[in-house]
């Protein structure tokens, strides 16, 4: 093991058991606890979950064997001033930013050396420090700081998974709700994750498509589809067409026709089949139609960028 990064999720093992605040749940404590759950379950790492009041806590807070969060001071209570610290233009909705949660914090000091090792283990590579911090950060953008923003009352933004375990306090706040809670969450995490790793890969297998490509390429082609990132058309300023085997129907092609820094279709297709050889469908927008066959795929971008000389 090489340590990439300030913080490790190998940091954790010493920890057997995770701390946060009893009586109402809220989902920046339920989400923290989930996230730490998939980080032992990685780990293969035994731990207990403990809800205490803030005195309680404080009894366990020189003990190395406990993780406290959310409550009793420290570095992963963010009601704490002294370990309060403010995100800066990591979210969309925020010009000026707002604190860490407990989610974020956590986030925040084990989401890169997370994103790695689940990257490891699903793809067998390691990948690079600039990939890690590119969706470190989307993830958080996402994600952590939607939950965090309810938590510390910043902008209200819209939902679904913290208004459902806001609901989930019942009548009664107890410990069984929290874990039914955080059991619930963490197949949401768990999905998040899944998501942002197979973007990871798509871009990291984009990124070499594009440097094995020529200046001039017009027309890039690849074996499946994958999610186009922004700044193809920086790295490419001549690319304006990706073209890959439909995954609906078995030997037909799609093409993706790329958009631009301002994210404007640079080549948009006609949205009339009709119009294209072996051309089964356009998109209403233009930006991806469905071909017969790779020829046909290839054929069609050079007929598209021939209507558009003519139309200038």
């Amino acid at each position: 093991y090489i340590r990439r990064f300030n913080m490790s999720i190998y940091d954790l093992i010493a920890i057997s058991v995770i701390v946060c605040h009893n009586g109402l749940m809220h989902s920046d404590d339920v989400l923290a606890a989930a996230f730490l759950s998939s980080v032992f379950r990685m780990l293969n790492h035994p731990f207990t979950i403990k809800r205490m009041n803030g005195k309680e806590a404080n009894k366990y807070a020189n003990n190395p064997a406990y993780l406290i969060f959310d409550v009793g001071g420290g570095r992963y209570d963010h009601h704490d001033k002294k370990h309060m610290k403010y995100r800066e233009g990591c979210n969309a909705y925020v010009e000026n930013g707002f604190p860490y949660a407990a989610f974020g914090l956590l986030w925040k000091d084990f989401g890169k050396s997370y994103l790695t090792e689940v990257f490891k283990a699903q793809t067998g590579k390691n990948p690079p420090d600039s990939l890690v911090e590119k969706f470190f950060r989307e993830f958080d953008r996402k994600y952590v700081s939607v939950i965090d923003s309810r938590d510390n009352n910043g902008p209200k933004i819209a939902s679904n998974l913290s208004d459902a375990i806001t609901a989930m306090n019942g009548r009664t706040p107890c410990d069984a709700n929290f874990m039914a809670a955080v059991a619930w969450s963490q197949i949401a995490f768990d999905a998040w994750i899944n998501s942002t790793i197979n973007a990871m890969e798509d871009e990291q297998e984009l990124n070499e498509a594009l440097n094995n490509l020529s200046n001039d390429a017009l027309v890039l082609e690849l074996e499946h589809h994958l999610k186009l990132s922004g700044g193809v058309h920086e790295k490419c300023p001549n690319l304006h067409y990706v073209i890959y085997p439909s995954i609906r129907d078995e030997g037909y092609w799609n093409i993706t026709a790329l958009a631009d820094g301002a994210n404007k279709t640079i080549c948009p297709f006609i949205p009339d089949a009709s119009k294209y050889k072996d051309v089964s469908f356009v998109h209403t927008s233009g930006f991806m139609a469905v071909c017969k066959s790779k020829e046909a795929a290839i054929n069609a971008c050079l007929q598209n960028e021939k209507l558009h000389e003519k139309s200038e």
